[in-house]
């Protein structure tokens, strides 16, 4: 179990990150926690920045608008690879990306319950054996001396 004293290995992000646009998307085999974190962290942040400086950098102009509407663009281009990562990391736990259907009408109706049930979903660790999906992902699913 991965503790407070776990030292974070940037190059373990690295490799997620890696891991993440060579397989954009794919929907075969399975993905650990660190393959998903490390790129939805990355994403968060790079996607958190580019708004503040384009909100901090313009005025009420078009140029705030065009800027939105790339970084609305990239945002959308995103979208697949993000997916395709999350039926991976389901496949980690020996179910099917399908399930992630289930959650589209829970995320529309009450959408924080839904972002909350999802992130503790996708923070459980997955099953260690191999299964239908492949054997176990072997960036971080066990932890490692620091």
């Amino acid at each position: 179990m991965l503790g407070c004293s776990t030292v974070i290995n940037s190059s373990v992000g690295a490799i997620a990150n890696d891991r993440f646009f060579r397989r954009s998307f794919s929907l075969r085999g399975r993905a650990s926690r660190a393959e998903f974190w490390w790129p939805v962290a990355t994403s968060a942040v790079v996607f958190a920045v580019a708004s503040l400086v384009l909100w901090l950098a313009t005025e009420e102009t078009l140029l705030r608008t065009m800027g939105g509407v790339v970084v609305s663009a990239l945002a959308a281009g995103h979208f697949i690879p993000v997916v395709t990562l999350s039926v991976r990391r389901m496949h980690d736990f020996g179910f099917s990306g399908l399930w992630l259907l289930l959650a589209i009408p829970v995320l529309l109706l009450y959408p924080m319950i839904g972002l909350v049930v999802l992130v503790g979903l996708f923070c459980l660790p997955g099953n260690h054996l191999a299964n239908k999906f492949g054997t176990a992902p072997d960036l971080l699913n066990t932890p490692t001396s620091a």
